[in-house]
């Protein structure tokens, strides 16, 4: 199983293997990218030559359109509910634009907003937090989402 989720809004479950190549997926998915949309595994952009090559590991796909060059970062406010639901709750400090979150054990996480895109946590925060829920950007997404 296989799952794509095409941004901003769509997630479509695919019954194909994890394995597939990225050209594989999209067809049976029968969608035909457009020049403004990227295609992200893990972190990573995939370049369209590279489509037959790379193949799907973890069962997550992205696609979105006008991105920098890396995966897209969840919204602020979804990771504030995601905190929330892990039992994080927001406490005094972090500087600046930085809010500081802790769960009743005492672990403590600081995220902070995009510079250019006010509507998403920065690359930085998104890194930290999903290391500390021990996924990769593209899972922390698909979780937050």
């Amino acid at each position: 199983m296989v799952e794509l989720i095409i941004i901003p809004g769509k997630r479509i479950q695919l019954d194909i293997d994890v394995g597939e190549s990225i050209a594989s997926i999209l067809e049976y998915a029968d969608i035909s990218l457009n020049e403004n949309q990227s295609v992200f595994i893990a972190k990573n952009k995939v370049p369209e030559t590279d489509y037959h090559k790379v193949h799907v590991l973890d069962g997550i796909v992205i696609i979105a359109s006008g991105t920098k060059g890396y995966a897209p970062t969840p919204k602020w406010k979804s990771t504030i509910k995601y905190l929330k639901s892990k039992g994080f709750e927001k406490v005094v400090g972090g500087k600046g634009d930085h809010e500081k979150f802790q769960d009743p054990n005492g672990n403590t996480i600081i995220i902070n907003r995009d510079n250019t895109d006010k509507q998403h946590i920065c690359l930085g925060s998104a890194k930290s937090l999903a290391s500390a829920f021990n996924m990769n950007i593209v899972q922390l997404f698909a979780e937050i989402q």
